[in-house]
């Protein structure tokens, strides 16, 4: 969300919806993260206990969603509040901008994310074909929760589109 195209628009009521579209947007996002460390990673830490090659691979599946969870928990949280400011008549560039301008620095692990993705897809890969009874695990898991971790893998990289 750019200051100019906030600045552009006409009235304090359109502004209030771009943020609501944002707040909406990355409360959807820190679901997925939640379903990948809440859900996925509980269960295949549980499967993995007993195989060292097993852990190390799922370990490099969850290194960074685990942080960017943490992130984007505060991120929503302090946003939220932010935005409550607007009713008040705020500028919209303090209250969205300026959060970006202190978080920037914790969006570090985006890059990280992006440089380590192939391996972490191989890492997925390399689990699904050697461990059949994670495969069912995971196929078990996509159906409860309507969403496959291939796809929710990819939720960073998408998200770093988004901003």
């Amino acid at each position: 969300l750019s200051q100019m195209s906030l600045c552009s628009l006409p009235d304090s009521t359109d502004k209030l919806s771009v943020v609501e579209e944002f707040l909406a947007s990355e409360s959807t996002y820190v679901d997925k993260l939640k379903l990948i460390v809440d859900v996925y990673e509980k269960e295949l830490r549980d499967v993995s206990r007993d195989s060292h090659s097993l852990r190390h691979n799922v370990n490099t599946l969850f290194l960074h969603p685990c942080q960017m969870i943490v992130i984007h928990k505060s991120f929503l949280t302090a946003a939220r509040h932010r935005a409550n400011k607007l009713a008040s008549g705020s500028p919209m560039a303090i209250i969205v901008g300026d959060l970006f301008l202190e978080t920037v620095n914790k969006f570090s692990v985006y890059e990280e994310y992006a440089t380590e993705f192939t391996f972490t897809l191989d890492a997925l890969d390399s689990i699904v074909t050697q461990y059949p009874p994670i495969r069912e695990t995971l196929e078990r898991l996509a159906l409860e929760h309507g969403a496959r971790l291939f796809d929710l893998l990819h939720a960073p990289i998408r998200r770093i589109e988004t901003y």
